[in-house]
């Protein structure tokens, strides 16, 4: 299948699938625009210019926002075949958008446009199969459990399409018994909500290939914090770094109160990155090796923390155990021809066990040796201007 398949469209008057976060703008005059009924027919036609002709029609400005085609199958590539009889622009942009896996806001002034959560839990490009399928959890209706089994009953929702609902190995029979309890109390409503609330506020699930895949959702966010990414810092504030990581990841960002003070300016406010097709996980071990931050990683996102504030525990790599120390990043210079610099980057699997136990107290020599040129001696032990160096949100999960 090239570049050219088309995605195909029926949109279908009077069914609303997906969601929308409504904002007000001055006067509702966006607002009454998406009331406005839309006549148009696409046929073979890129996202980008349905999303001009849409404008064109409406007088509504939309914003795609960059990620947004990386991950769908044929980027910028995708097409659509678009009959719209004269609905509502609100009624269809979310029957357009909820079957490619797509979902849409109002944002100030224009309506945005971005992967749907199930679209980003990939963490990376679908494939064709995969966002059909995404497209069908995202608009099958689901009603109640059938048979006592979660992937028979989204087969008999999306037209018979086969799923496999893999769990997790350690699971006890109890475990499982209960994981189905939870589908048949979950409410009806799209597959992807139904598959929502039946996992509850402590599991998640995404998609990957033809299975559902359940897991915990600090399992989650590190699968989500693999994904690849291609990036380029020089001289930017640290804080925009990391935030530009988490928003790629689509995880919270929990920094630990005043974390940043204890950086040098020149480091806080002027911080030079370059990862080329590495992880977010690889670019934030690059960081913590030059900052001496850590970023353990919970339910809730990642939390940014001096070194000093995880407990002391062996070098160990991200996923570990609770409490265990995130790790050495080590960096070093090699010459090249033609006067160049090579960057390379070393992470603990690379070393030996005395190696990394030697690198490890250097580390915290040399956190010591900072504390004496950025804590304040007359600070009280652990706290620096009255905060709790290790306040409890920021305990690992």
């Amino acid at each position: 299948m090239n570049t050219s398949t088309r995605l195909g469209l029926a949109v279908l008057t009077g069914m609303l699938i997906g969601s929308a976060a409504l904002a007000q703008d001055g006067g509702g005059a966006l607002q009454r625009k998406l009331d406005e009924p839309v006549r148009l027919n696409l046929r073979n036609t890129p996202l980008p210019a349905v999303f001009a002709a849409l404008s064109r029609q409406s007088g509504v400005r939309f914003d795609v926002l960059p990620d947004t085609y990386r991950f769908l199958p044929y980027g910028e590539d995708t097409r659509l075949d678009v009959s719209l009889p004269g609905q509502s622009l609100r009624e269809t942009l979310s029957n357009m958008l909820a079957p490619q896996g797509l979902a849409w806001e109002v944002h100030d002034k224009d309506v945005r446009i971005q992967p749907a959560e199930p679209l980003y839990r990939i963490a990376r490009r679908a494939t064709y199969d995969e966002l059909k399928r995404i497209g069908q959890l995202m608009t099958a209706r689901v009603k109640k459990l059938e048979k006592n089994d979660v992937a028979a009953t989204l087969a008999g929702a999306a037209d018979g399409t086969d799923w496999k609902v893999i769990l997790p190995a350690a699971w006890s029979e109890k475990q499982v018994e209960q994981f189905g309890e939870q589908f048949a109390k979950a409410p009806g409503g799209t597959a992807a909500d139904w598959l929502d609330a039946g996992c509850g506020p402590k599991l998640t699930w995404r998609l990957d290939g033809e299975k559902i895949i359940i897991l915990s959702r600090k399992d989650q966010v590190l699968h989500q914090l693999e994904r690849r990414v291609s990036l380029q810092y020089k001289d930017a504030p640290l804080m925009t770094v990391l935030l530009d990581l988490a928003r790629l990841a689509r995880v919270k960002l929990l920094p630990a109160p005043g974390v940043m003070n204890y950086l040098p300016p020149t480091v806080r406010k002027n911080f030079t990155l370059a990862v080329d097709d590495a992880s977010i996980d690889q670019a934030l071990k690059v960081i913590s090796g030059s900052t001496g931050l850590e970023f353990p990683v919970s339910a809730e996102g990642i939390a940014v923390r001096r070194a000093a504030d995880v407990p002391i525990g062996p070098i160990e790599s991200r996923g570990t155990e609770p409490g265990g120390a995130a790790g050495v990043f080590v960096q070093t210079v090699i010459p090249t021809s033609g006067g160049r610099e090579l960057r390379v980057f070393f992470v603990p699997g690379d070393m030996s066990t005395d190696l990394q136990a030697a690198l490890e107290a250097e580390r915290r020599r040399i956190v010591r040796e900072l504390e004496k040129h950025f804590v304040s001696p007359d600070a009280p032990a652990g706290k620096t201007d009255g905060e709790d160096k290790y306040p409890p949100a920021f305990i690992q999960k």
